[in-house]
């Protein structure tokens, strides 16, 4: 049985150890930060059925040009990004994510029914994005740590 000092001690280590990145205010000063590679999950739901899907995002310049990645469990699916906002008349069978800061958030839109919606959050030489997003029926929770 652990003594109540090494409890203690686990208990800082443990708590020490799941401390968040702090939530920064997100501006077009930081679009340089932006750039590089991110990655993360996002965890899903509709209705009874939920899971977990690995993201991989590339923003390749300040003007936040990129791609994103969505590893299926069969297939997985890339879509471009680009920095504006969405056309009302959206080609469906060539979805784009519009790029842009809202709300000092960092916000990826395609379809009306397809969003994400993600906090900026920067601190101990680690940046993560982390919110929620909306793909038609499912919705849920992603994060993605920026690696390079």
């Amino acid at each position: 049985m652990l003594s109540l000092k090494h409890s203690v001690i686990y208990m800082v280590i443990f708590v020490l150890g799941c401390a968040s990145i702090p939530v920064s205010r997100l501006t077009s000063t930081d679009f340089e930060d932006l750039k590089g590679t991110w990655k993360g999950y996002q965890n899903l739901s509709s209705g009874t059925e939920s899971g977990t899907q690995s993201i991989e995002m590339k923003i390749f310049n300040k003007n936040l040009e990129g791609e994103i990645t969505f590893h299926g469990s069969s297939q997985n699916y890339t879509y471009p990004l680009i920095s504006g906002i969405a056309p009302s008349d959206n080609d469906r069978t060539n979805i784009i994510g519009y790029c842009k800061i809202e709300d000092e958030k960092f916000v990826i839109f395609w379809e009306k029914e397809r969003w994400m919606k993600m906090n900026y959050h920067k601190g101990d030489n680690k940046m993560r994005l982390k919110g929620d997003f909306l793909w038609r029926q499912w919705k849920g929770s992603v994060s993605l740590d920026k690696v390079k």
